[in-house]
């Protein structure tokens, strides 16, 4: 290659270098360890919440009412996660990816946004999650994604330090065993 070509080999890869990119940021992931974010209910719940390697179960086991009748009462459990990211352009979207899930048809998994006290968004798949098994025999277990989309046009970008509380919640405290695991791989911050 000549001494011209050269020059502008290097030159075209300067420019390509200097340009800012009009495309987005490049996503950021996090993945085990977490955080520990809020867990709680009545003594009636059992959490296996592991940080380390973003494992978690939340079983809810009440098999008579609180006075010892067939009657609701009590706290269903719920125990989150916590990731905070510091997003230096406008955040877009926020997705958590869990495997090996078994969650009940009472029982969310649940990913929401803070900002400064204030929430942003949430969303939550309600159970029964499991995957293609067809019987107890040949049962898989769920895998896949919750995503939390911040694009309302009438709200300012969001930039800052975000956030991020995703696990599971049983919404009932009626007598019942209910409850959900689920092993949290990642959570993914998409900015703009």
């Amino acid at each position: 290659m000549g001494s011209v070509m050269k020059r502008l080999v290097l030159l075209v890869g300067a420019l390509v270098l200097a340009v800012p990119s009009a495309g987005h940021a490049a996503p950021t992931t996090y993945t085990p360890a977490y955080g520990l974010g809020p867990q709680g209910g009545d003594g009636n719940n059992t959490f296996v919440v592991d940080e380390t390697t973003g494992e978690m179960a939340v079983i809810r086991h009440q098999l008579t009412g609180v006075n010892g009748t067939l009657g609701c009462g009590g706290q269903g459990g719920y125990a989150y996660f916590e990731v905070a990211h510091e997003a230096a352009s406008a955040l877009e979207s926020v997705t958590v990816t869990y495997t090996d899930a078994v969650v009940d048809p009472y029982t969310f998994i649940r990913l929401g946004l803070r900002q400064d006290g204030d929430f942003l968004g949430s969303t939550d798949i309600r159970g029964p999650i499991v995957s293609a098994g067809q019987g107890l025999s040949d049962l898989d277990l769920g895998d896949g994604t919750i995503t939390v989309t911040l694009d309302d046009p009438d709200l300012p970008p969001v930039t800052g330090e975000v956030v991020a509380w995703f696990g599971i919640q049983v919404s009932s405290a009626c007598p019942n065993i209910d409850g959900g695991s689920a092993l949290f791989d990642s959570i993914t911050f998409n900015e703009a």
